[in-house]
């Protein structure tokens, strides 16, 4: 008895030692895999050479090198590949990631042609892969389907890459990449049921009915379940502040536990969960994340992806088994042949369609081209191929399966770039390097006037200023003249006018920008305000005019007023309402402040006369109008909810005077000046409280006019009694729009009190007109020749339907010369 118990303890202890050694082996590797992957990405840069591909070609290289001492002893070859390591280790982050960086309102806007190219289009795809692959090797036609589908999943991360770095349109490269998002869940979901028909060996009316249901369940439960998870987390970062260790793990968690979740408790799509939470946190979600987090949140997961993407090659290289790949390599070339046709007859015969749909992109000849010798195979399909098990077929379509990853890594992700090259897609147009150079031009002529700002200290030799301002000079005449040749080239008025317009609208976006680090715009109001100047600026530089349909139909708003005026009357939805108009409020604020910055831009345009006069002129009006519609909503709200605007206003006030004071003391911080641990409890205190500014409630009950008249400083000595008197006396008139209630200039001692609507006030100076105050409910006006008989030195007009109280100077004598027995 003893000695079996020592043999268990010694069994034990040898186990728990492998077990160590196993785990400090696995670490050793992983280490060296990102040493490794952080070279191969410097030599990437340096040589311009395609990161993915350079990894699984050095990849292969340590696996052919196998043989040597010094490659077997750093344990790399001991790590294999696995169906599980991808699916439950590397997707979730790579799914994640790319569905957290996508813009909802993108996807929302393409979701027709990708669910076409994603569904239909694999679907099309893995029957023709399995038609061809059966005609030409040994392979069944109902097994040849799973491959077809596994054949059909697409990893465009090289061409993505390139499509951005060149320029493309934006809607092209949401359009592939959201395939390739989509075309993932859908490849796994086909591929599995697929391999349940072919394991049963028949194919019935009863099987293929049964096999489209299974698909819609377990595609749209997936949906579903990260759904519910991506609220769920969301609801759970609300609850934190400023705390970027909690909010990280969060979102860490929900991306692996979705993915888990949906395939172990519910059996649906794990991608799918995956991607719908991905994309719930990266556009609702992110309003929940703390302001100070988000860049470590965007940092977080671009490491993680990087990872992610750098083992998998990595470990793809590795796995290459050049021995197998040759036995089979009649069935493995007939397979690339098989792909390779069926992705084009995909891309050629559904793209024409997909350019019948509604605000559909127009995908030329050549955008298609770089569509199907761009669309790699990549971790997906090797993952479904793993994961086989005992399929009969299983280790013939590995080996397939590599074929063809490798192939398309190797040829297919090198030859994309000169593709692009051949078919003139990496050129900018004149248009968009006129308006690089501008941008060039802009940023040395300012380097130059703060040189010379410095040179005034006289910190610098006369002989380094005078050098260095030679050379930038001769730079300003070198981009000079290559604007000149651009110029020329962009001769008809076509260009001219999408270069103008690509110029405002990139400073539109700018000033949103600037809002939202003041907290003059929500995370909300500026991820809406700058996705419709994408729109616009996509639509300008690919089709050459706006888009339709932009954020500031009036239809839409006026009928979006009279549901909030309705709502606002209910108390169960009245928050909602509230919620709702603070947001457009603060759209059509951030509208207002970018349309006046680029009226003065223009302007300046205009005085330089650069431009054609029409096109300037044309411009001009479109930004007016969308000012003077900003306004018209700003004053809309201003009538029908008075106070609610007022305490709107205070609120964005307070928050531009802490996001001051965050900065000063970020400064301070960084000189020195405060110590850090003070510093960082100073501004955790300021973001609390931006953090507890409120959106106000509404009102929409008139106000009764003894506290209106209390409002009046100089009334604030009167006597209640005196106050109720000349309520009495006050005279009310309903003023429609762009009546001129008071006019400059005329005689009147007659002061008004607005109960309802909204009044301008602006002062003629010559001809030109200076705006002096925009005025809503409780607010006066005319107190001045009121006071002192003066004509009036402003004109006040209605900007929308007014209800006013008039009181004369009269009948104010009259009830405090009789002490208020008026």
């Amino acid at each position: 008895m003893e000695q079996s118990i020592g043999e268990i303890e010694s069994a034990i202890e040898t186990a728990v030692t492998a077990h160590e050694s196993a785990v400090g082996e696995l670490v050793i590797v992983v280490v060296l895999l990102l040493l490794i992957a952080a070279g191969v990405r410097a030599v990437s840069k340096t040589a311009q050479f395609p990161f993915t591909v350079l990894l699984v070609l050095f990849g292969v290289a340590v696996a052919e090198l196998s043989s040597l001492d010094f490659v077997q002893a750093s344990g790399l070859l001991n790590l294999q590949l696995s169906r599980d390591a991808i699916l439950y280790v590397f997707l979730p982050t790579l799914i994640f990631e790319s569905a957290f960086h996508m813009d909802v309102r993108h996807l929302r806007d393409n979701i027709g042609p990708i669910l076409l190219l994603a569904v239909p289009g694999l679907l099309i795809s893995t029957g023709l892969i399995a038609g061809m692959v059966a005609a030409t090797t040994a392979i069944p036609f109902v097994a040849a389907l799973v491959l077809g589908a596994i054949l059909s999943a697409t990893d465009p991360v090289a061409v993505i890459a390139l499509f951005r770095q060149m320029g493309a349109p934006q809607r092209l490269t949401y359009l592939v990449e959201g395939e390739s998002l989509f075309n993932d869940a859908t490849a796994i979901v086909t591929a599995n049921i697929l391999l349940a028909v072919a394991v049963s060996g028949t194919v019935t009316a009863a099987t293929a009915a049964s096999g489209a249901i299974d698909f819609v369940v377990v595609f749209c439960g997936g949906a579903l379940v990260g759904t519910g998870l991506g609220l769920l987390t969301g609801w759970l970062l609300g609850l934190v502040h400023d705390d970027s260790a909690i909010e990280i793990s969060l979102m860490t968690v929900l991306a692996y536990f979705s993915f888990i979740i949906a395939e172990e408790l519910f059996h649906v799509s794990g991608v799918m969960a995956t991607l719908s939470a991905g994309l719930i946190m990266g556009n609702w979600g992110r309003t929940k994340v703390s302001p100070s987090v988000a860049v470590y949140v965007e940092n977080f997961w671009e490491y993680a992806a990087y990872v992610a993407n750098a083992l998998i090659f990595l470990l793809v290289g590795l796995r290459v088994d050049f021995g197998g790949l040759v036995g089979e390599w009649t069935t493995v070339a007939w397979v690339i042949v098989a792909m390779l046709i069926s992705r084009a007859l995909v891309i050629g015969g559904l793209m024409p369609m997909v350019g019948l749909m509604p605000n559909a992109v127009n995908v030329n000849w050549r955008y298609q081209a770089i569509m199907y010798w761009g669309g790699l195979r990549g971790a997906v399909a090797l993952a479904v191929a793993l994961s086989l098990g005992d399929f009969p077929y299983a280790d013939i379509f590995v080996t397939a399966v590599m074929g063809a990853v490798l192939f398309t890594l190797l040829i297919n992700g090198l030859t994309v770039e000169p593709l692009m090259h051949l078919l003139k897609l990496d050129k900018p147009s004149p248009t968009s390097e006129l308006v690089q150079r501008e941008a060039e031009l802009k940023a040395v002529e300012k380097a130059i006037d703060g040189m010379n700002q410095m040179n005034s200290t006289g910190l610098l030799f006369e002989r380094v200023t005078k050098s260095v301002d030679q050379r930038r000079r001769k730079e300003i005449e070198d981009i000079k003249a290559q604007i000149i040749r651009l110029r020329a080239d962009v001769s008809n008025t076509a260009d001219e006018r999408s270069l103008v317009y690509l110029r405002c609208l990139g400073i539109e976006k700018v000033i949103y920008y600037s809002l939202l680090a003041k907290h003059q715009l929500s995370e909300h109001a500026y991820r809406r305000l700058s996705h419709s100047s994408d729109l616009q600026i996509e639509a300008m530089r690919h089709g050459g005019a706006l888009p339709r349909r932009t954020y500031y139909e009036t239809w839409t708003h006026r009928l979006a007023t009279v549901v909030r005026s309705a709502l606002a009357h209910l108390p169960w939805s009245r928050r909602w309402a509230e919620i709702a108009l603070a947001r457009d409020y603060e759209i059509a604020w951030g509208r207002c402040q970018a349309a006046e910055q680029i009226l003065a831009f223009i302007g300046e345009l205009k005085e330089a006369g650069s431009y054609n006069s029409e096109i300037i002129s044309e411009l001009e009006a479109r930004y007016r109008q969308w000012n003077v519609g900003a306004r018209e909503r700003l004053d809309s709200w201003a009538a029908q909810f008075p106070q609610f605007v007022e305490d709107m206003q205070e609120l964005l006030a307070e928050r531009l005077i802490l996001a001051v004071e965050i900065d000063i003391v970020s400064q301070d911080m960084d000189s020195g000046l405060i110590p850090h641990s003070a510093g960082h409890g100073m501004l955790d205190a300021l973001r609390d409280r931006i953090r507890r500014l409120r959106i106000p409630s509404m009102s929409v009950a008139d106000a009764d006019p003894e506290e209106l008249l209390k409002t009046i400083p100089f009334m604030a000595t009167l006597q209640h009694d005196q106050i109720a008197a000349l309520a009495h006396l006050l005279r009310p008139h309903n003023v429609a729009a762009d009546t001129e209630v008071i006019r400059q200039g005329e005689a009147g001692r007659s002061l008004f009190i607005i109960s309802r609507g909204v009044i301008r006030v602006d002062r003629f100076i010559g001809d030109r007109k200076e705006r002096v105050a925009t005025l809503v409910a409780g607010d006066f006006f005319g107190d001045d020749a009121f006071n002192t008989g003066e004509p009036r030195t402003v004109r006040c007009k209605a900007v929308t339907a007014c209800a006013l109280y008039e009181l004369k100077r009269q009948d104010f004598d009259r009830v405090v010369g009789l002490g208020g027995n008026a």
